[in-house]
């Protein structure tokens, strides 16, 4: 049986393993149900903002503590689509009814969209179901320069009306797709700068959303299907992704902004329930 890690106030035995060079790390020697030592949590956020994506091993934990950890980087962001009654901090994720098989970001088509999301893994099939994220800022690093030229000053449509299109059967399908309905009156279209630059690392960024793309601002259709099929091929070039492979009781937490993510629904009817805290963001920059 695994030992179960133990935060300290020394931020030397706190060890960060990258995955890739600028893209996923994971974070040994912490536990997150005990309350973290300033430093400590200075140590993770920093390595958060650097690899935008952050695992933690074996960490069983409650639902409070997971809310208690996210609270650290910023207010919770309500999910207006899919609540908890159990906990409304918390978005449960049930396998028979919440799959993510297409690459998206959460929330994109709020006015202010999430600055992270905390996922913990309750129960996971005995194989399969991992989830990959794709890196935003390589993306844009990588773009061609006319490419770069063409999209600087463009704007996305972000719509909330496309949740869950291409999920579920039957009765709760049409009662999922209401309630989306329902959303666009609450939530109109918004557009969102498609190549923002990070507030606190200077670097632009790639925020395109497969799953909820509407169109591209002063575009028609077609020109703007073409452009965003060609950011979305270079946005998930095989060099810009990662996929982890899930225990029970890990965590993820990863950017909303700089990153897509996608679960790979290859484990038919076996369960999965998974946890998530969204945590709230503020305006884009456009530059």
């Amino acid at each position: 049986m695994a030992t179960k890690p133990r935060a300290t106030a020394d931020t030397d035995q706190v060890r960060i393993t990258p995955l890739q060079p600028t893209f996923g790390a994971e974070i040994f020697n912490v536990d997150l149900g005990q309350a973290l030592p300033p430093a400590v949590f200075q140590k993770i956020r920093s390595a958060f903002i650097q690899y935008k994506v952050i695992f933690f091993r074996d960490q069983d934990i409650t639902s409070e503590n997971q809310v208690a950890f996210a609270r650290l980087f910023g207010d919770i962001q309500d999910y207006p689509v899919f609540r908890s009654s159990e906990n409304p901090a918390m978005q449960g994720l049930q396998s028979k009814y919440a799959k993510a098989d297409i690459w998206h970001t959460d929330l994109a088509w709020l006015e202010r969209p999430p600055f992270a999301a905390v996922l913990r893994s309750r129960v996971i099939p005995d194989v399969g179901g991992d989830t990959m994220w794709a890196d935003g800022e390589r993306a844009w690093q990588n773009l061609p320069g006319d490419l770069k030229s063409q999209i600087d000053e463009l704007s996305l449509v972000h719509d909330s009306s496309r949740i869950g299109a291409h999920y579920l059967d039957g009765e709760e399908r049409e009662r999922r797709l209401a309630r989306v309905r329902e959303l666009r009156k609450q939530y109109p279209l918004i557009a969102h700068p498609i190549a923002p630059t990070h507030p606190e690392t200077g670097r632009r960024y790639l925020f395109v959303n497969p799953a909820l793309a509407e169109s591209i601002v002063g575009m028609s259709q077609a020109e703007s299907k073409a452009l965003l099929d060609r950011l979305h091929l270079e946005y998930l070039r095989p060099e810009n992704t990662l996929r982890f492979r899930w225990s029970q009781n890990d965590i993820a937490m990863w950017d909303e902004r700089r990153t897509l993510h996608y679960g790979v629904y290859d484990y038919g009817d076996k369960e999965r329930v998974m946890e998530r805290v969204i945590i709230a963001g503020t305006d884009i920059p456009c530059r």
